[in-house]
């Protein structure tokens, strides 16, 4: 008896108030709903937010061997890209250049290196000193170019920031002579943004050619608060 009388005046009480607990519900439901409001006005956003974007640098339809030169047993290529051309700061993360030629050329080992400077052009220097402070970002890698368009890397991930431009160094290791029959790739005029090296039986050694042939560039960034400079 006395659970049932308790029960009663439960019921009771919960039908009187039911409107108090409704009215109650209804304002923490408001109050969360005006923090998010706000949090959002402010412009909070947690760093884990990401976008990722693909940025192509490069229109031209003129091709060459570069960067990925194979006619001699050693070739190298280096690409200055601008910061005002790269656009964002973020995490590089694949690189592409576009192949314009049919067939299935392999190399035995393809490196790419990155580094960011000041430089606004190239002057004629040698591979060593042009890869000095890089990073690498495909090592040594066995290639088969085969696809024609856009031949992308997926490459060890880079962070770029914009406030400086980026270097892009392409090693080639065919070995021996190197073959007649290599791969082309777009290139656009930028003045004196490209260098070029080129041996038979071992690495170049000496300087450079500059020259205006630089080819085009594809590349996926992500982009992210915590990489912002």
């Amino acid at each position: 008896m006395k659970h049932l009388l308790m029960i009663r005046n439960l019921t009771h009480i919960l039908r009187e108030h039911c409107a108090y607990i409704v009215v109650f519900v209804v304002l923490i439901v408001l109050c969360i709903s005006v923090n998010a409001d706000e949090i959002e006005r402010k412009g909070v956003v947690s760093t884990d937010a990401v976008t990722r974007d693909f940025i192509t640098i490069g229109s031209g339809t003129s091709t060459q061997r570069q960067p990925f030169g194979m006619f001699f047993g050693y070739e190298r290529s280096a690409s200055l890209y601008t910061a005002s051309e790269m656009m964002y700061s973020g995490l590089i993360t694949d690189m592409g250049w576009y192949k314009s030629s049919t067939g299935t050329v392999y190399c035995p080992n393809v490196k790419i290196y990155l580094k960011m400077t000041t430089d606004t052009s190239l002057t004629a220097t040698t591979w060593s000193s042009m890869i000095s402070g890089a990073t690498t970002v495909l090592n040594g890698t066995p290639t088969y170019f085969s696809v024609n368009g856009w031949f992308v890397f997926d490459t060890t991930d880079f962070i770029y920031s914009n406030n400086q431009n980026l270097l892009v160094m392409v090693e080639t290791n065919y070995g021996g002579t190197g073959t007649s029959t290599y791969p082309q790739f777009r290139y656009s005029s930028s003045t004196s943004k490209h260098q070029y090296w080129a041996a038979d039986g071992s690495a170049p050694t000496g300087n450079g050619t500059v020259n205006d042939n630089r080819p085009n560039l594809i590349f996926s960034m992500t982009l992210s608060p915590k990489f912002t400079p």
